[in-house]
This record gives structure tokens, C-alpha cells and sequence, in this order.
């Protein structure tokens, strides 16, 4: 990483990056199944039925917990679940 010019003082920063994580494979576990499980199920459930070519009305009752699940989760990826950003563009909701 290269600064320029050349800081005048110590400065504090915040680097934000993207990174692949490890496997459940491999981890034994994932960022997903600690912190909202309920995806994970809702989606696996449903998959599974797919699979096994189960009844219509239970394919669409396991996506539309998938999908309410997953807008939870979209809350908490658009920032919207804490009040502590400081870029302009990020939507900000105070936390009760």
C-alpha cells in the first residue's frame, strides 16, 4: 500500500476488503450458520424438497421463510442494522 504524500503526523485508518472465507468443509462451521442459521435451514429445506420432488405447497412455504429470512440478513448487509457508519451513501437506522 502506498500513501501519498508523505503524512505529516500518525493517522489512523480503516482499511475495508472482501474476502473468501474458509469452507464449512473444511471450518467445521460458517459465518452463515453462526449468526443466521435460519437461511441456511430455510434454503437447505428447500433445495431438499426441490430434490425429492416434494409437494408444491411446501416448496412454497419453505421460500417464503427462505426469502423473509434472507431480507433479514440483506437489513444487516445494508448497513441498516447499525448506526456507527460513517460513509454518506450507507442507509442509517438507530437501533433500538
Amino acid at each position: 500500500m502506498i500513501v501519498w504524500p508523505t503524512p505529516d503526523a500518525n493517522y489512523g485508518v480503516e482499511l475495508h476488503y472482501y474476502y473468501y472465507p474458509e469452507t464449512i468443509v473444511t471450518a467445521g462451521t460458517s459465518w452463515l450458520g453462526d449468526n443466521f442459521e435460519t437461511v441456511l435451514v430455510y434454503g437447505s429445506l428447500r433445495e431438499a424438497q426441490v430434490f425429492m420432488k416434494g409437494e408444491a405447497d411446501i416448496i412454497a412455504n419453505y421460500e417464503a421463510k427462505y426469502q423473509e429470512s434472507l431480507a433479514l440478513l440483506k437489513v444487516l448487509g445494508d448497513g441498516k442494522d447499525r448506526r456507527d457508519a460513517f460513509r454518506s451513501g450507507q442507509a442509517r437506522v438507530a437501533v433500538p
